[in-house]
Order: structure tokens, then C-alpha cells, then sequence
């Protein structure tokens, strides 16, 4: 009954966020083949580094508000400091190969459906009344409610559909080859409800795990469980202050800063540096992460496992967030959990795992309200 019910009445949202992101699993692909010639590299021997990238922008584009600059496969993009517009240069040529507008179009509609629920500004079709914040709840918006309340209700929709289709241990063996099988003969309300519960048994894990990141993107809550479980506690960002230098002193640079960065933790692999700015508080700040660099697959959602603040003018480094002393619980949250939800850690063709997933958990909505249409229907024929 509560499984039926918490379906009817979160399947709706819950149906539109499914499909936007089982679309949005491949939105980096989608973005290239869209726009090949942003990301047209050219081979060098010596390819521009951020710095130069950063300094081509500021030459061609005179007022450009140069931000977050991150490697895509031999292209810089270089984003404005508000995310929503990037400028792609070549590393090997030094040309701006062209702009985009991160936020707009429909990619930005999809972006703000899923993530926002229409309440990201300056995205595609952004509804101010719903980013506006619930009385009484402190900063939660309208927005995040509702996805917090959707995911919450997709967790308890995948643990009260296991409790109804598991009646008791002992009949666990029997229950299981009895629901993965699916009667092909006996009725489309049999064939679609078995089928339900073998989809339901397959996707389950991926289930769990969008339910619960889903529902902590709207709700800190969530997160404040997630280390009661795991017996962590959120890494509190460090507070960064430059020193006190004289308003001529010279700049060491992006390639400075970038530097710094790294002989503080030792070598890895960059992942963005975004240049001093007032609203940054004039520092550096750089990302780094050992190994593979989810940013790579595309956008303003960046996964560094380190953000180092650097002084602009000393070359000073300190840790901001992340490093060798974060716990596995702090960073499985705060910079695995992006990825996991949307598998940007793993090439284009291992996700789709997670798009088989995504359609699974379509049909999943579609048949659980056929199924119940269908029963009220009976219901409704035999007592006429």
C-alpha cells in the first residue's frame, strides 16, 4: 500500500527527473557532437598552458570576465566568472576555436529540470518563485524541496518495493525464481507486473544510489546521516587571506599558481584554476586530483579530489578542501558523489550501465501506474 501510494504521488516529478537525466548521462557527448568544431584540437609539441589560455581570452575578448579554466582533451575552457558562457581554446594553436552558452538552450533546460527543478538563474527557463526560500526552513528553497521530498520518496519507493516483493526469509530462494520469472502467457497485468519486479531487482543498486545523492543535493540532512552512518563529519573549507603586498607587486601568474599547487601535494593532474577576482577574495584557487580528471567529461561541474588556494603575489599554498587528510566518507560525499550520480568518472560507453539503468527506472513509473490503472479498472468492472 505505502509503495502504491508514495508512487502516485511523487511519480510525476519523479518520472521527468528520470528522463532528463537518463538524457543528461551523455550530455558531454552530446555537447561535442553538437559542437565539434569547439573541441577540434591540435596536436603540439609545446601545447598553451592555462595561463596562456586565460591570456588569449583577455587579448581577443577586451571585458571578458575570464573564470574557471578547465582542460577538455587538448582545449581550454575558459568560463566566464558566473559559469554561464565559455570561450574553447586550441592548446596547441593558441585560437579561440569558439563560444557557448554552458546554460542555455536546451542542454540548460535540462540542467535546470534535473538539478534545479527550474530554479538555477540564468539557466533555461528559470522560475523565480521556485527559488525563492520555504518560510521557516532557513535557506531551503521550494526547489529543493521538492527534489529532496522526490528523492526521499524514490528510496522509500526502492526499499518498500524489496520489503513487499521479500515476504520472509525462509521463502527468499523461492520468492526470487518465482519474480525473475516473467509469465509471457498469462495476461498483460501478469507479464508487466513481473516484469516490473525483475527490472526493479536488476537496477536496484543504481536506484539506491540516485535516490540517495538526489535527495542530499536538496537536503544537507541527508548528508549530516550519510557521515552518522560512515562515521565521518563534512571537511570544513579552510579560510584563505593573501598576505599584504604592496598594489604594485607583480603577479606570479596562472603557471605560478598552478605550480604552487602542485609542490604542495606533489605531482597530479589539473583539473581547473580559476584567476584572482573580487568575489573570490583575490587568490588563486586551484584543483587538482590524482589519476583520471572527471572534469574532463564536460561542463561547470568540476570533481577535483584537492582545491589549493594560492597568494597571488607570494606564491604561498594552502589546502582549501580535500588532501591526503580528508576522510574516504568526507570525500565519497563532497567530490565522488557527482560522479557516481551521473557516472562522469567512467568513459561513455561504461555509462551505459547507467543508461540501461535510467530506462529501467522509466518503465519502472510507467508500468507501476499501468498497473494500478489496470487494478482499479477491474475493481470498478466487477462491481458494476
Amino acid at each position: 500500500m505505502t509503495h502504491r501510494w508514495l508512487a502516485l504521488v511523487v511519480g510525476s516529478v519523479l518520472l521527468v527527473e528520470l528522463v532528463t537525466g537518463t538524457v543528461l548521462l551523455f550530455r558531454p557527448e552530446i555537447v561535442r557532437l553538437s559542437s565539434p568544431q569547439l573541441f577540434a584540437a591540435t596536436p603540439s609539441a609545446q601545447p598553451l598552458d592555462a595561463g596562456g589560455a586565460q591570456a588569449v581570452v583577455a587579448r581577443e575578448r577586451p571585458g571578458y570576465p575570464v573564470g574557471d579554466t578547465v582542460p577538455v582533451d587538448g582545449v581550454w575552457q575558459v568560463s566566464t566568472t558566473d559559469y554561464h558562457h565559455a570561450a574553447y581554446v586550441d592548446a596547441g594553436s593558441g585560437r579561440i576555436l569558439g563560444e557557448a552558452e554552458t546554460t542555455g538552450g536546451f542542454i540548460g533546460l535540462l540542467l535546470n529540470v534535473h538539478d534545479c527543478f527550474l530554479a538555477c538563474e540564468g539557466y533555461t527557463g528559470y522560475v523565480p518563485a521556485l527559488a525563492a526560500t520555504v518560510p521557516g526552513l532557513g535557506e531551503l528553497t521550494w526547489a529543493n524541496l521538492v527534489l529532496g521530498i522526490v528523492g526521499l520518496g524514490f528510496a522509500v519507493l526502492a526499499v518498500s518495493g524489496v520489503i513487499a516483493w521479500w515476504p520472509s526469509m525462509r521463502r527468499f530462494v523461492k520468492d526470487l525464481r518465482r519474480s525473475l520469472t516473467v509469465h509471457l502467457r498469462r495476461g498483460q497485468y501478469r507479464f508487466n507486473r513481473d516484469l516490473h519486479d525483475v527490472c526493479a531487482l536488476v537496477a536496484l543498486p543504481l536506484l539506491v544510489v540516485w535516490a540517495v545523492t538526489g535527495a542530499g543535493y536538496g537536503m544537507p540532512f541527508v548528508g549530516d546521516a550519510w557521515y552518522a552512518l560512515t562515521g565521518g563529519e563534512e571537511q570544513a573549507e579552510a579560510s584563505f587571506t593573501p598576505d599584504a603586498m604592496p598594489p604594485d607587486a607583480a603577479d606570479i601568474g596562472t603557471a605560478g599558481a598552478v605550480a604552487s599547487a602542485r609542490a604542495l601535494l606533489g605531482g597530479q593532474e589539473l583539473t581547473d584554476v580559476i584567476p584572482p577576482s573580487a568575489d573570490l577574495g583575490g587568490y588563486y584557487q586551484v584543483g587538482l586530483q590524482s589519476g583520471i580528471a572527471p572534469a574532463r567529461y564536460g561542463g561547470p561541474r568540476l570533481f577535483s579530489e584537492t582545491t589549493v588556494d594560492v597568494d597571488p603575489h607570494t606564491g604561498r599554498a594552502e589546502i582549501a578542501s580535500g588532501g591526503p587528510e580528508q576522510s574516504w566518507s568526507s570525500w565519497a560525499w563532497t567530490s565522488g558523489n557527482y560522479g557516481v550520480h551521473f557516472g562522469y568518472m567512467v568513459p561513455w560507453w561504461a555509462r551505459l550501465v547507467w543508461f540501461a539503468a535510467g530506462l529501467v527506472s522509466i518503465y519502472l513509473v510507467g508500468s507501476g501506474f499501468w498497473t494500478w490503472w489496470w487494478r482499479r479498472r477491474q475493481v470498478r468492472l466487477r462491481r458494476s
